[in-house]
């Protein structure tokens, strides 16, 4: 379409060249019209003094005869010739605002097309380093969370009334996805667990510090997540960090309890219940069973 558009711009360039190089046909006519005049007055003068060429006098009265007449004709022809000139000239400073037109259209057109390819190359930069700082992050939480509870003998009691061999010890993990040893607490184990760690959150101390930078630690994967969601054009990869992180913030929440957390956990359930998260969603999973 765009070839053919040029090669009609092209006959009709070349088609108002020729027709400003040529003279137009009612300037052709008035140059045939002074010519069939002016040869008839010639006839007519030589018609009237008949004879011999003439004297002096008679060549005087022949130039100002030829002068009288063809004058006000010439005066005619040269205005003609002036509007032609003129005529001429217009066309071409139209022909030069129409290429002056175009060649501004294409510069805002190719200032547009860069400005769009640095906006992206900025955009895919800073997506590099969001999803490297987002890497590191969730490397920190997964360090937090593998740290073995302060109180290894409280805890114990807490969950099974009972003490367990320092061998086998109880991680922060373990509380978090309410699992340990193999086994998955039951629902009074889980409680017991909730109200442990609300507890050791109000005592102040180590452990309270402990509690704490799990929970700002994975506030910031949060954070981290939402902001490559909101710019990352690929909805596939964000919705399975989406998914994958609605697990994490929703478990510490129901052991935690934090108020930021539960809001959090809210703002999740919204964009994983939108309708392009939930196709994203169903392609992710449908590719994990293919594999």
């Amino acid at each position: 379409m765009n070839s053919n558009n040029q090669v009609k711009n092209d006959s009709e360039a070349k088609g108002e060249d020729t027709e400003i190089g040529t003279l137009p046909m009612w300037l052709k006519v008035s140059l045939v019209f002074v010519l069939s005049i002016a040869i008839s007055i010639l006839f007519l003068y030589f018609g009237k003094f008949n004879g011999p060429l003439g004297t002096q006098e008679t060549f005087a009265q022949f130039g100002d005869f030829l002068g009288g007449t063809l004058n006000p004709i010439l005066g005619f022809a040269t205005i003609g010739l002036l509007i032609w000139s003129i005529n001429i000239q217009m066309k071409e400073l139209r022909l030069t605002r129409e290429e002056l037109a175009a060649t501004k259209s294409e510069a805002e057109k190719s200032r547009l097309a860069l400005e769009g390819q640095v906006l992206h190359l900025k955009k895919e930069s800073y997506l590099n380093e969001l999803t490297r700082v987002l890497k590191e992050q969730n490397s920190k939480y997964n360090e937090l969370i593998k740290q073995p509870v302060a109180s290894q003998s409280e805890v114990s009691y807490a969950i099974y009334g009972k003490s367990y061999p320092p061998k086998l010890i109880i991680c922060c993990h373990n509380l978090i996805e309410s699992e340990w040893d193999g086994e998955t607490f039951t629902s009074s184990q889980k409680e017991a667990c909730t109200k442990y760690v609300n507890r050791k959150m109000r005592t102040g101390g180590y452990e309270t510090k402990q509690w704490n930078d799990i929970t700002r630690s994975l506030i910031s994967v949060f954070l981290l997540t939402v902001e490559y969601h909101q710019l990352s054009e690929n909805s596939y990869l964000s919705g399975i960090y989406i998914y994958e992180l609605s697990f994490k913030i929703g478990n510490l929440t129901q052991l935690v309890g934090d108020s930021a957390l539960i809001q959090c956990d809210d703002v999740l359930k919204s964009i994983l219940e939108s309708e392009d998260m939930m196709k994203s969603l169903e392609e992710a999973i449908s590719d994990l069973f293919k594999n």
